[in-house]
């Protein structure tokens, strides 16, 4: 039985890690040109002020803007002998010096999820086939980097940790019971160094295997039964907890923004055809209603929020429960987002270009400004 399900996992499960991950190199350039033309950006989009870089890398993942600094998940490598993004990396944008971080272990692995807060920055490592997942904590400060958590598992996992007051929160899978995968959620508090086990999942998948943070709130969902599904919101600081039920097929994904729980739901999580819409629930009154934002995994920092959709990157602003849209990118070369400091940074692969032999290594990013919007 646990051989059938890692298998079947495995099939269902790479897509996601690739779709998710979405020494010293020192390889950045400067671009001052726009993506190719500004008829690709949208109405308020193209007067946000922003950088343009590029680099001679295959593949980047999670590019996290931190002041001056951009801490990135790369692939160096010429040719696919190892997949994914295996090195973090830190780049200089003021004196254009790289200086690698990080090294994966593994020889197919993908760094995921880069996080910054304060002196710390915080990532999985996961073994391109979700066997294996490392959490790891980086000083800025002191150069130290530790290992949080190290865990082997028997079904296909890609765990994704979140940081929020100077703790660490990601759901851990502890085993396979009657068909069903079943985990924690636990914490690490990086000033004391002490882990503890939050809550106990009753059965974990691809759908709730993603913790999100904002606003100090950390969240996760957990299906109680069929059509039927829970929602945990935890303050990071106090550690104190609220939860709401909710009802339909699939209710995943919550995230907290100013009194309300913004969802993804679904008919059917495994279907690609199922559609997916966005709920917001209202954590005073119980109400749900429609949002008025794309379903590409939206991040949502301060009063603003990013989603990827395919090939286009649009941008919104919250309106009181809802949002109202700033414009979008299409560029067929987007790859990933990624979030920090109020900077958007936006990845445009060209990896896909030349032939298998002689791949031509090159990636942008466009870091766009909301500081001072």
């Amino acid at each position: 039985m646990k051989k059938k399900i890692l298998i079947n996992l495995i099939c269902i499960i790479l897509p996601f890690i690739f779709i998710l991950s979405s020494c010293c190199f020192d390889n950045g350039k400067d671009d001052d040109s726009l993506i190719e033309s500004s008829s690709q950006y949208d109405y308020y989009v193209d007067k946000l002020p922003y950088t343009s870089l590029k680099f001679e890398y295959l593949d980047i993942k999670f590019p996290t803007v931190n002041g001056d600094e951009i801490y990135m998940a790369v692939a160096p490598e010429s040719t696919r002998e190892e997949v994914g993004c295996k090195f973090l990396v830190k780049y200089n944008m003021k004196t254009k010096e790289t200086d690698t971080i990080f090294e994966s272990p593994y020889k197919t692995s993908n760094i995921h999820n880069i996080q910054i807060e304060g002196n710390y920055v915080v990532w999985s490592d996961l073994e391109i086939w979700g066997t294996e997942c490392d959490i790891y904590c980086f000083n800025i400060d002191t150069g130290e980097t530790i290992q949080i958590d190290r865990f082997s598992c028997e079904a296909a996992s890609f765990t994704i940790p979140v940081l929020s007051n100077g703790k660490v929160f990601w759901i851990k899978e502890e085993g396979i019971e009657n068909g069903k995968i079943y985990g924690s959620v636990y914490r690490y508090d990086i000033r004391t160094g002490e882990i503890k086990s939050l809550d106990k999942l009753n059965e974990i998948y691809l759908y709730n295997l993603q913790i999100k943070s904002n606003e100090g709130m950390v969240t996760w969902a957990e299906r109680i039964r069929e059509n039927q599904w829970k929602f945990t919101v935890l303050d990071s600081e106090s550690e104190k907890s609220d939860t709401f039920v909710v009802n339909g097929e699939y209710c995943y994904e919550p995230i907290y923004h100013n009194g309300f729980l913004l969802f993804s739901y679904s008919k059917d999580y495994f279907l690609t055809y199922s559609k997916i819409s966005m709920r917001n629930l209202n954590i005073k009154t119980g109400e749900i209603t429609e949002a008025h934002i794309s379903n590409g995994c939206p991040i949502l920092f301060d009063d603003y929020a990013v989603a990827q959709v395919g090939s286009v990157v649009c941008f919104y602003k919250r309106n009181a429960d809802d949002f109202v849209s700033l414009g979008n990118i299409s560029d067929y070369n987007v790859d990933n987002v990624w979030v920090n400091d109020k900077k958007v940074a936006v990845v445009l692969q060209n990896a896909s270009y030349g032939t298998a032999n002689e791949l031509v290594n090159e990636t942008k990013i466009l870091i766009f400004d909301f500081v001072n919007t």
